[in-house]
């Protein structure tokens, strides 16, 4: 569902509402104009919202009159990237597409993707299964191998695209195969890709609070431009 609010002939604001957040996006400084005709629209059609992120005054002004009970919130950095650093990558590995041959480990793996980043309450097996499959047959789905070898040791995805903009998420590696490189390998590739085959710039966003990702990305060239707040009922 899509939001938006016009003022003189302008939009203002919008939010679109996805099945877990709703994304509020301001076209004006002054946010509490921009708010108000939006929680009047929620509260009037009885619309229930699991929660809402966006840049941080824009969610903290809601929230003044929203006033409804918050379980968690999380402050996210997003990041953007103009160059990629020489960094010292993985030897003999390569990042491919995932294929239905490993829907079965990636499926569990983004479900343990969800439970490190703390996506509760987390949705069924079999639709967490839906959303892997969807995003290997779209050709977004990506995993890297060692040596040749098919079996994954580290996935990422594409998980939204525009004409100019690429968004990187669900970068999982298994505990066991942490601290060696791998993440920080298919992110590196994944992007070079991105920049260099689709002409598009990447994007992705970290938990402030997680210095380990942080600096990761850091070393990478990925750098913070923004803060948002995201927000759960």
């Amino acid at each position: 569902m899509i939001a938006a609010i016009e003022k003189s002939g302008n939009i203002i604001s919008c939010a679109i509402t996805t099945p877990n957040k709703t994304n509020l996006a301001a076209f004006t400084t002054q946010f509490d104009v921009a708010v108000k005709p939006l929680v009047s629209y929620f509260n009037r059609n009885q619309i229930h919202l699991k929660g809402v992120n966006g840049k941080i005054a824009l969610v903290n002004s809601f929230m003044e009159i929203y006033q409804k009970p918050i379980t968690a919130s999380t402050t996210l950095l997003l990041h953007t990237i103009e160059t990629l650093q020489n960094i010292e990558l993985v030897q003999h590995s390569i990042l491919t597409l995932a294929t239905t041959q490993d829907l079965p480990i990636l499926t569990v793996w983004l479900k343990n993707f969800q439970i490190d980043a703390g996506l509760l309450p987390l949705k069924p097996d079999e639709e967490i299964q839906a959303v892997t499959e969807d995003k290997i047959t779209k050709k977004t789905l990506y995993k890297l191998v060692l040596n040749g070898d098919q079996q994954p040791v580290s996935m990422l995805a594409i998980v939204r695209e525009t004409e100019k903009f690429a968004v990187i998420s669900w970068v999982y590696t298994p505990p066991d195969s942490r601290s060696k490189g791998f993440a920080t390998t298919a992110v590196y590739k994944l992007t070079e890709l991105i920049h260099n085959t689709y002409r598009k710039q990447c994007i992705l966003f970290t938990d402030k609070s997680n210095p380990v990702s942080n600096k990761m990305y850091q070393n990478i060239g990925y750098r913070p431009i923004a803060e948002y707040l995201e927000i759960d009922f």
